[in-house]
């Protein structure tokens, strides 16, 4: 399969299930899909896929991942991450707790229960952190921990760039007591992943997989360095298992 043709199903996330193709080693040794998810587990993989003349993926090969497979990550993040322009509007800076309250209520109405996810919803709130910061500038210090956690909500589920412009208003809120480590963790490693690179703590899973991660046998000893949960443990709570031996 060609690069181009492997970004364009990245971006529709329409691989076939593991159930319905071999799956190999580099070796040529048949995996189950089982040993391929443990081995992800480990990070630093890839994989390779492979079509029949009617065109539909038949055999994938996992191998280790190269610095052009990062590359390749990239392009497909920045596709995941393109999208329609930010309108700064003109807002009542007295509001900006109750509009911020909104924006937490309009987030995890389309992230839980029964509600359907919809992107505009993410854009329309990014919109108003922009505009608030634009317009009136981003609350700072421990008083506004509230407003500044649903901050970050809103530009962790927001596009690559915008993480990039606000993570070091992230770490000053930090070294303030306004906001965990725990959430500056889970923001790097969405970064490394806008980067396609490993990530470092573990938090991020595409589909029911882990994400790459950076030496999986020390991750329990990053996390609890930021205040979070084995990885073990936090999988457990999206029905993913990990058994890497930690160090």
């Amino acid at each position: 399969m060609s690069d181009k043709e492997y970004v364009k199903i990245a971006v529709r996330n329409d691989f076939p299930s593991p159930d319905s193709i071999i799956i190999k080693d580099i070796l040529g040794n048949i995996m189950t899909k089982d040993e391929m998810i443990t081995a992800y587990e480990q990070g630093g993989l890839t994989t390779d896929f492979y079509k029949n003349r009617k065109g539909d993926i038949v055999e994938v090969v996992v191998r280790k991942s190269t610095s052009a497979d990062q590359d390749l990550e990239a392009q497909i993040n920045k596709k995941l991450n393109a999208a329609p322009p930010v309108t700064v509007s003109q807002i009542d800076c007295k509001n900006i707790i109750s509009l911020l309250d909104e924006a937490y209520r309009r987030d995890q109405e389309i992230r839980t229960g029964e509600g359907l996810y919809d992107a505009m919803v993410d854009h329309k709130n990014l919109e108003l952190v922009i505009s608030v910061d634009q317009v009136c500038g981003l609350p700072k210090g421990v008083e506004n921990e509230k407003q500044i956690n649903i901050i970050w909500l809103v530009i962790q589920h927001s596009k690559a760039e915008y993480r990039k412009r606000y993570i070091s208003y992230f770490v000053e809120a930090n070294e303030a007591g306004a906001i965990d480590a725990g959430s500056i963790a889970l923001m790097k490693d969405r970064m490394a992943m806008d980067d396609g690179k490993p990530q470092i703590y573990g938090s991020q899973l595409i589909g029911d997989n882990l994400y790459n991660l950076r030496d999986a046998s020390t991750v329990d000893q990053r996390r609890a360095s930021v205040g979070l949960d084995s990885l073990k443990e936090y999988l457990a709570r999206f029905g993913v298992s990990f058994e890497v031996v930690q160090e």
